[in-house]
């Protein structure tokens, strides 16, 4: 999804990817909601083999491989999503937080939980149920409730699975990021809203500490990251910090890539 895709050029890979409808969102704007609804429609729609989709924005990147992702997924069990919350009772939750996301009009206070941050981990059964949460409303939609809350989609997503049932009594949601991104504890308020900058600060030693959290991303990047320098980081470790055979799991990064540039001709030449 891109906010303004008429400004990506044609012929581009990331043009080729893109989902055929546009929300336009803006910072801090419930129509993020949307666009996350979109994407998941889409791919359960025409990816048939999806089992769990990672929201992520542009100043995102991975600092593993999908073997590990599918490692971490499989430890706890295909049906979980992977998100840190917290509710209105919790010692992380401000004073910001208690009127600008848990007081909205139609929801139980009890219900409304916030992930931090709110890029997570969704499997494909969760994306079903809280795309089709309006037939249980009986037609009605949840998310305008969410126009006047401050990171709208931070909020919407585990309140929606926790008025589903999915964040108590159950296993079904692990607690936890796969996203690594800080604040600056110092700040208050809205000027909270940004998450640190790691322009120019990429490194092993960085990379490895995200990694012993448990995180397979990483945010928030503005600059370019050189793909090179990238890959002697990410591509030599693994998720414990042991060496991996950098050589060989770069080779078959670059035949994965090859492989889905031709599966995207195929495509484009059955569509036209």
């Amino acid at each position: 999804h891109a906010k303004n895709p008429n400004a990506i050029r044609n012929g581009t890979w990331l043009k080729s990817r893109l989902i055929p409808v546009s929300h336009n969102p803006n910072w801090n704007d419930y129509r993020i909601i949307l666009a996350m609804l979109s994407l998941a429609e889409y791919a359960i729609k025409f990816e048939p083999q999806t089992t769990h989709l990672m929201m992520v924005t542009e100043s995102c990147i991975p600092i593993g491989t999908l073997d590990d992702l599918s490692t971490v997924i499989h430890q706890e069990g295909m049906q979980c999503s992977f998100m840190d919350v917290y509710g209105v009772e919790s010692p992380r939750c401000t004073r910001f937080d208690e009127h600008r996301c848990f007081s909205i009009d139609g929801v139980p206070r009890d219900a409304i939980y916030k992930a931090l941050p709110g890029w997570a981990l969704f499997s494909r059964s969760h994306l079903e149920e809280v795309i089709y949460l309006r037939d249980r409303l009986r037609g009605g939609e949840l998310y305008p409730l969410f126009k006047n809350v401050w990171a709208p989609e931070e909020v919407f997503f585990p309140t929606a699975l926790a008025l589903l049932g999915k964040l108590s009594g159950t296993n079904e949601v692990v607690r936890q990021s796969l996203m690594w991104s800080k604040w600056d504890e110092n700040s208050r308020g809205s000027d909270r809203a940004h998450p640190i900058v790691y322009d120019g600060q990429f490194s092993r030693e960085l990379v490895n500490e995200a990694k012993e959290m448990g995180c397979i991303f990483m945010r928030k990047w503005k600059k370019r990251l050189s793909l090179q320098h990238w890959e002697e980081i990410v591509l030599s470790t693994g998720r414990d910090g042991e060496p991996r055979n950098y050589g060989e799991l770069k080779r078959r990064v670059r035949e994965s890539t090859s492989i889905q540039k031709q599966a995207q001709r195929k495509r484009s030449k059955f569509e036209e």
